[in-house]
């Protein structure tokens, strides 16, 4: 398995409405922008960009959760579907992909994402 950004896809633009004016879901404007973003990290072929529906974190949409082989994984929540929002889950991804365990320093955590973690999930290989 391939480390991956998973962007639940119906998460929606804001609290009032599902779509932005270009009829997406904020899930899918943000998945967009992260898939952009993406583009300048090295090695491509050495991660995948992937979507889900639901994450059953309406309350703090938009979510993404990063995940990784032998890594913790984390789910940031409460994103809005922007650019700023996709460079700082990219940026995050890249340090994260450097670690050993997939824990990033919090002085290293880019600015947007602070406040917006909301799960750290065991690595898979611990699940027993």
């Amino acid at each position: 398995m391939k480390p991956a950004i998973y962007t639940c896809i119906t998460c929606r633009y804001s609290a009032a409405e599902r779509e932005g004016g270009d009829g997406r879901t904020g899930g899918e404007m943000l998945s967009a922008l992260i898939a952009e973003a993406a583009l300048l990290l090295p090695q491509p072929d050495s991660f995948a960009l992937k979507t889900t529906k639901c994450f059953m974190g309406c309350e703090r949409h938009c979510n993404v959760h990063l995940r990784a082989p032998g890594k913790f994984g984390y789910v940031i929540g409460a994103l809005p579907p922007t650019a700023a929002s996709a460079a700082a889950v990219v940026d995050y991804f890249a340090r994260y992909m450097e670690s050993k365990d997939g824990r990033v320093p919090m002085r290293e955590w880019p600015q947007a994402l602070r406040g917006h973690f909301t799960a750290r999930v065991p690595p898979w290989e611990d699940a027993g």
